[in-house]
């Protein structure tokens, strides 16, 4: 009957029980094909102590099980038997093969944490426990936490969360928050952070009639978190990260012989404006370009009275991380005779937003012409490696006919490595394009303001997304995520973070190896 009842679980799981060639012995081994390779490679380790980087793995017929192989995709059954090369960390360890079967279950998650800082440098992904209606902060902590550059800079900052000064606290309580979310191998609970930022702001210190935490708006705490940064922690940090320039120009509309009127403008994020009703905006380009552009009403010198006047806006500085805020939330006014309530209300329409964000039309004429160097760069560089491509399709017919294992998936591996090397390049390693690749989204579900879900989702690697659930972490693809545009109760982009993208020169040299030509035009292909 047990045996029954395991078999049963085992067939809703989509768990199977294999063996594991691995040179003159055959070790039992359980695998879960609804888990990430990564997991069975975790596995394979505890079992025999081979890192799993070293770790080579093959199906019958040389199939290679990869840390990027989707494990629904391979043909496992019980009893399939995989071939395993590959040197524990001790060489004169023996291992023994009376072990019993190691599962994904058999790993606690501070062995997996452990494994994860092993393989990869980084911690294994852990979320945020919501501490009552905390989610919009937790969102924004995940999503924030994908800037490096200032996660690195905040190990630090020296304050504590018990400084007198409110807002010093908060820092160090988001500090000791990210330490927690990288050592712990569970789930923290913020509460530190929760506490110094209602004492800090007491705006996110509201309660309703009953006396539970109201829900409170992403954006406004994403704001707070960059202004007490720049204002109690690294102003120029902030500053080279977020800053947007942008030069504004007024217009007298009623008086044209009146002179225009320039000035310059400071934000942390740019705009997208969702009209609902005279411009309905489907796509986050439009809804930018609407947000540059609007009239005001100002008092007109030339007319002695307010007169209206047209605003316009470019972008005379981009920063390293835009941030993209979208627009969603808008004060209503009370009907009488619809017997509704003045309040916060929510566009639900469908935006999309795109993986690589083109600034160069909003930008000011002086700004693209020092953009367009990069520019033509990248287009040379697409050219040439097209024409390589074109040319080397004849040559890659003929290799095919040479049984060279694994060729297509090292391959595949090698160019996606490098496409996220080219989105991590250090700002000024390159040339700047006006490109964004997107890295992080905030989404709210629900139909109201006060009320509902956020969500933070973070790239992390090659077309694999983090979604951020308080304390539930899990993955996603990259076509799942673009698909979280609003038009219902579902999650939808509130705020979306790009980085900066740049273009590697290519450095012409005769005697340069060929893969070195190849390496910048593998990678633009893979992002654009």
């Amino acid at each position: 009957y047990q045996r029954r009842v395991h078999g049963i679980i085992n067939q809703i799981r989509k768990m199977y029980q294999v063996s594991l060639k691995w040179g003159k012995q055959n070790l039992p081994i359980s695998v879960d094909i609804n888990e990430d390779a990564t997991v069975f490679k975790a596995q394979i380790y505890a079992l025999t102590a081979i890192p799993t980087d070293k770790q080579k793995i093959f199906l019958k017929g040389g199939k290679s099980i990869l840390d990027t192989t989707d494990m629904k995709s391979l043909d496992i059954r019980d009893g399939t038997t995989l071939m395993l090369i590959g040197t524990p960390e001790d060489k004169h360890e023996k291992i023994d093969t009376s072990k019993k079967v190691v599962t994904a279950e058999d790993l606690s998650t501070a062995e997996k944490a452990k494994l994860m800082q092993q393989k990869t440098g980084e911690a294994i992904p852990m979320g945020l426990y919501n501490l009552g209606n905390t989610c919009y902060m937790n969102s924004c902590v995940q999503v924030l936490k994908k800037v490096k550059e200032l996660s690195d800079d905040l190990k630090n900052f020296k304050g504590l969360h018990t400084n007198p000064e409110k807002k010093i606290a908060v820092i160090a309580a988001l500090r000791d928050t990210y330490k927690l979310l990288e050592i712990n191998g569970e789930p923290v609970r913020p509460l530190n952070l929760v506490v110094t930022l209602k004492q800090a702001f007491p705006l996110f210190d509201e309660v309703d009639e009953q006396g539970h935490p109201k829900q409170q708006d992403a954006e406004e705490c994403w704001t707070t978190f960059l202004n007490t940064l720049q204002n109690f922690h690294s102003k120029d940090l902030i500053k080279n990260l977020f800053e947007i320039e942008f030069a504004c120009k007024l217009t007298n509309q009623e008086a044209p012989t009146e002179a225009p009127t320039e000035t310059t403008e400071i934000a942390h994020k740019i705009s997208c404006n969702i009209d609902n009703e005279n411009i309905p905006i489907n796509y986050l380009q439009d809804g930018i370009k609407l947000s540059l552009t609007g009239s005001i009403m100002k008092n007109s010198a030339t007319l002695n009275r307010d007169a209206a006047y047209l605003k316009t806006v470019r972008i005379n500085k981009l920063p390293g991380y835009l941030v993209v805020h979208f627009v969603r939330f808008f004060w209503k006014k009370a009907h009488l005779s619809a017997g509704t309530r003045a309040g916060k209300a929510k566009i639900l329409r469908n935006v999309a937003f795109p993986k690589v964000l083109d600034m160069y039309e909003y930008c000011s004429p002086e700004l693209q012409k020092n953009l367009e160097v990069g520019r033509n760069e990248e287009t040379k560089q697409l050219d040439e490696e097209t024409k390589r491509m074109l040319e080397s399709r004849s040559k890659d017919k003929e290799e095919e006919k040479v049984p060279l294992l694994n060729k297509e998936e090292k391959k595949e591996e090698k160019e996606q490595l490098i496409a996220d090397d080219v989105l991590n390049m250090p700002f000024g390693t390159g040339l700047d394009t006006g490109k964004y690749h997107l890295i992080g989204v905030v989404t709210h579900k629900g139909r109201y303001a006060d009320s509902g879900h956020y969500v933070g989702w973070t790239y992390y690697k090659q077309n694999t997304w983090l979604k951020f659930d308080d304390e539930i972490v899990s993955t996603v693809k990259t076509q799942d995520m673009l698909a979280l545009r609003g038009g219902g109760d579902w999650h939808m982009a509130y705020i979306c973070l790009y980085r900066k993208l740049q273009v590697l020169p290519k450095v012409e040299s005769p005697k340069a190896h060929p893969m070195t030509d190849i390496k910048p035009q593998q990678s633009i292909l893979n992002l654009t």
